[in-house]
């Protein structure tokens, strides 16, 4: 019933590639065309094994040089892939069209993954990213927390959304450099509950790591209230 169902839907409201939107065959992947399924470049080694940078091959695994001047808060960084189309567009239709249903799937996508360095079972708890209260009334959702929780429930982790809290409506980082997006969210965060993440080893999540300024105040905040340590996972990586 629910298959006849479909195929009528199909035929009034043919699906449509989330990236491209050339419509998309019966039988195939209802998000993603093939083409755009293949052409999402996925992060993998050579990289420095701590902010996660890629390197040209041939390379071998090695600490960057910025990490090494000026060591981050987290442990880790790693990546899906990196923003740039297909996957760019993706992110843009979920996180500023409201496309929840690409957002879960982009989820799953990112849980999926098998990341260097990184052991899901280690983990105690996921923690996405906050919002501020006004931009979530103006978004409606954090699309952080929406992959956090597929992450969360693929790796049977808890998934806790209320330990860190964003506190200041900062400016968009967008159009900041390294050391002016560092400076916008520097006493941003704030931990709610400090018992809820001591002496455990946290899972951040947010959807694109640019300069990492974000995370990495987030896992400043965090390591300081009493954390084991701080991984990050991302969506993209912007290059």
């Amino acid at each position: 019933m629910i298959d006849e169902l479909r195929a009528v839907l199909d035929c009034i409201f043919p699906p449509q590639c989330a990236a491209c939107e050339s419509l998309i065959n019966a039988g195939e992947n209802r998000i993603l065309c093939p083409e755009c399924a293949q052409a999402i470049k996925f992060i993998s080694p050579p990289m420095c094994p701590i902010c996660g940078t890629t390197y040209p091959l041939p390379e071998v695994n090695h600490p960057c040089g910025e990490c090494l001047l000026r060591p981050p808060a987290f442990q880790r960084a790693r990546a899906l892939g990196f923003y740039e189309p297909p996957l760019l567009h993706l992110i843009h239709q979920f996180k500023y069209h409201g496309n929840r249903t690409l957002g879960h799937y982009l989820g799953r996508l990112m849980a999926e993954k098998n990341y260097f360095d990184l052991d899901f079972k280690t983990f105690d708890v996921v923690i996405p990213v906050p919002l501020h209260n006004h931009k979530l009334r103006e978004r409606t959702f954090n699309q952080a927390l929406i992959l956090a929780r597929e992450v969360a429930r693929r790796h049977q982790i808890p998934c806790d959304c209320s330990a860190l809290r964003r506190r200041v409506d900062t400016k968009p980082q967008v159009a900041l450099k390294k050391e002016e997006r560092e400076r916008n969210v520097r006493g941003a965060f704030l931990v709610t509950n400090p018992r809820a993440i001591k002496n455990k080893k946290i899972l951040l999540i947010d959807d694109v790591f640019t300069t990492g300024g974000t995370v990495n105040e987030c896992a400043r905040v965090l390591m300081q209230t009493g954390a084991r340590d701080v991984s990050v996972l991302t969506l993209a990586r912007a290059v």
